[in-house]
C-alpha cells in the first residue's frame, strides 16, 4: 500500500495447499528480503516482487524473485550471500527438514531469486 502503483506485485498459489503446514514464519525472511531491496532501488529501474508457491501432495516449491541495483554475486553458499536472516532461515530448514529441502539464492547483477524445494512428507 506504501509503495501505491510504483510496484508490480504478483502472487500465485498452485496446487492443492489445505491439509499442508510448515514451519511458521518460515518464509518471512524471504519476503520481507525481496521487498526491503525491490523498493530501496531507483525510481527508474522497474519495481517488482514475483512469488510463486506450488503445493503437492509431498513437495512445496516455493520462489520469490525481486528487482535490485546492487553488483553481482553468483553463488549457491548462503554464508556468501546476504546477511544473518538467510544464515537463520538455512540453520532451521537444517534442524527441521534435515535432508528434505534444496534451497538456491541467485544475487544477479539486476535481480534477485530465491528457490526452496521443501519435502514436506517422507
Amino acid at each position: 500500500m506504501r509503495q501505491g502503483n510504483s510496484i508490480d506485485i504478483k502472487f500465485e498459489i498452485a496446487g492443492y495447499t489445505e491439509d499442508k503446514f510448515i514451519a511458521p514464519l518460515l518464509l518471512i525472511t524471504f519476503l520481507e528480503n525481496a521487498f526491503k531491496h525491490s523498493v530501496n532501488t531507483s525510481p527508474d529501474i522497474k519495481r517488482y516482487v514475483h512469488i510463486n508457491l506450488n503445493v503437492d501432495e509431498l513437495n512445496l516449491h516455493f520462489s520469490i524473485a525481486n528487482n535490485k541495483s546492487l553488483p553481482a554475486i553468483h553463488t549457491e553458499n548462503l554464508t556468501l550471500v546476504g546477511g544473518i536472516g538467510l544464515e537463520n532461515v538455512n540453520r532451521r530448514l537444517q534442524l527441521i527438514y534435515p535432508n528434505r529441502f534444496e534451497l538456491n539464492v541467485l544475487n544477479l547483477q539486476q535481480e534477485y531469486m530465491v528457490n526452496l524445494n521443501l519435502k514436506l512428507k517422507e
